[in-house]
């Protein structure tokens, strides 16, 4: 479209993130979140219920859903409750990602702890650490972006979770419904679901419109509304575009994306479509082949059955 500022990607998906470049903290600006009030309910019920606690003294609370749906944000929100907090004697927090290393899992649990560095790199000493620090306690301890459905890997770090207090609770948050299944402990998943479209809305005027500029904007808005309907209520791509549109002012700008094919927009593979890759990425290869084969389909084209 001549005169617009959105451009067109040709060729093979652009090469997905590092996962390092995607690591998280346990910090989050509530104020800026939208339609995660049921879900950080949910979480904060599972977290101080006594209920899931019967049969052991430690239970895990996996947080499953696509990427950009949010689940770190909602780990986020139910770690930083003040009820949540009250309640457990420790708090961690520690980004898995694909690299699922037990030593730097431990490490990393035993600085969230103690707020300081930890040198020793020896594996009997960080475990005897991490024990002394969970023994009798009762713990929440986050691990954020799993992705290893190898038991042997869990099998590792398992054990040394066992010495916290009854109550003690796990959060995974994973794309993956079969890394709940590599537990043998208690397991109550959590699958996390889009946006509705109001709080889409929300989300998406919180970025478009500077303060103020939404009721002088109403055309624009009545687009934007339209636009939101392409994210199929996944906060990543609601975010993206709204913080996009926040730099278009003008009506032709709105409509060009309004009809675009989202795949098309340059945005979407520079900031959706990576998110959304890493999950093919780790896809057994026999898999990866039908996506593969999926690309040199013409994307309007309808299946026909044979009579």
């Amino acid at each position: 479209m001549e005169g617009s500022n959105f451009h067109f990607q040709q060729g093979n998906m652009v090469a997905a993130s590092q996962f390092d470049e995607r690591e998280t903290g346990r910090f989050v600006t509530e104020s800026e979140i939208y339609g995660s009030n049921k879900d950080k309910e949910e979480i904060v019920k599972l977290l101080l219920s006594r209920e899931e606690t019967n049969k052991a003294n430690l239970s895990f609370i996996p947080i499953i859903g696509m990427g950009g749906l949010g689940k770190t944000t909602l780990a986020q929100l139910a770690y930083n409750d003040d009820e949540v907090t009250q309640h457990f004697d420790i708090k961690i927090w520690v980004f898995v990602s694909a690299d699922f290393d037990a030593r730097r899992i431990i490490k990393e649990a035993i600085e969230s702890v103690t707020m300081e560095k930890c040198d020793s790199l020896v594996v009997n000493v960080l475990q005897s650490k991490l024990w002394a620090l969970l023994h009798r306690k009762k713990y929440l301890f986050v691990l954020d972006d799993v992705w290893t459905e190898d038991q042997k890997s869990w099998d590792k770090l398992k054990p040394l979770l066992r010495g916290g207090m009854d109550g003690s609770k796990i959060i995974i948050t994973t794309r993956n419904e079969k890394v709940a299944l590599t537990t043998s402990s208690p397991t109550y998943p959590y699958h996390l679901k889009g946006l509705d479209e109001d709080d889409c809305w929300q989300l998406f005027k919180h970025q478009a419109f500077p303060q103020g500029e939404e009721s002088k904007c109403q055309n624009l808005v009545l687009i934007g509304k339209e636009i939101i309907k392409k994210c199929g209520g996944v906060p990543l791509a609601v975010k993206t575009l709204g913080s996009l549109m926040c730099f278009q002012k003008h009506a032709r700008e709105w409509l060009f994306v309004q009809n675009s094919d989202l795949r098309n927009l340059d945005v979407y593979h520079k900031e959706i479509l990576p998110a959304m890759k890493l999950s093919y990425l780790l896809l057994p290869s026999h898999l990866k082949h039908c996506f593969a084969s999926a690309q040199f389909s013409p994307k309007d084209m309808k299946s026909r059955r044979r009579n």
